[in-house]
């Protein structure tokens, strides 16, 4: 089990190098879906448009910025190599069955920190236990519906910023805070104020097509 879990682990990392389903309402029956762009920084350039996958432009654009990919590599090395130092001292010391629970929470808290690309492979991995020991891919489970959200308020900004709306002005109630949220965005709830009708608005999560085209082009690479 140990074995699996670091070879799943490596394909992680190396992945870390992506359609997602939101839990909605049947009563919702509208939404908007908004681009994705970080809040109050500078937008993160991406190589290709969204559903436009070109390796060629991705090879060309990260070659271009070494310093990105270094940095991306740097951060998925230092966020793997304590979990996967663990799982092989378990192996070493006979306590795989005694830690599996802690272990397989902290890799749910670790998939979730390498981000997209990780969190649809862990996701996959959920339901491959032949992959994955049992209680690794049943924690991962989560992934499926209880993905960590964004600020709220930068949500907010985004919806404002691309359909160039005031929420106030649009919208006679709005969420305060998403009500569902997956690898690639969160939606909220809202009411349209002229017409009434309920709504729900789906915000794509800040620089995520730069970030999942950097990781495949890691994994290319």
């Amino acid at each position: 089990p140990a074995n699996r879990v670091c070879v799943c682990m490596l394909l992680l990392a190396s992945t870390a190098a992506h359609s997602s389903f939101f839990a909605q309402s049947a009563h919702l029956t509208q939404h908007h879906r908004v681009a994705s762009a970080p809040s109050c920084t500078a937008v993160l350039d991406a190589p290709y448009r969204e559903a436009e996958y070109d390796p060629e432009a991705a090879d060309r654009f990260f070659r271009a910025r070494p310093l990105v990919a270094l940095r991306r590599a740097a951060e998925i090395a230092f966020l793997s190599a304590g979990f996967v130092g663990k799982v092989l001292a378990d192996k070493q010391l006979g306590r795989e069955e005694a830690m599996v629970d802690r272990r397989s929470e902290e890799l749910l808290q670790l998939v979730t920190r390498l981000g997209v690309t990780a969190i649809k492979v862990g996701q996959v991995l959920s339901i491959r236990p032949d992959l994955l020991p049992a209680p690794y891919a049943k924690g991962l489970e989560k992934l499926q519906d209880s993905v960590q959200p964004f600020p709220a308020a930068l949500g907010r900004e985004i919806i404002e910023r691309e359909l160039s709306i005031r929420i106030e002005d649009v919208f006679s109630a709005f969420s305060a805070e998403p009500v569902a949220a997956a690898s690639i965005g969160q939606v909220y709830r809202g009411t349209l104020r002229a017409s009434g009708e309920e709504v729900a608005i789906k915000v794509q999560r800040p620089s995520v097509l730069h970030d999942v085209a950097l990781d495949l082009f890691m994994l290319r690479f």
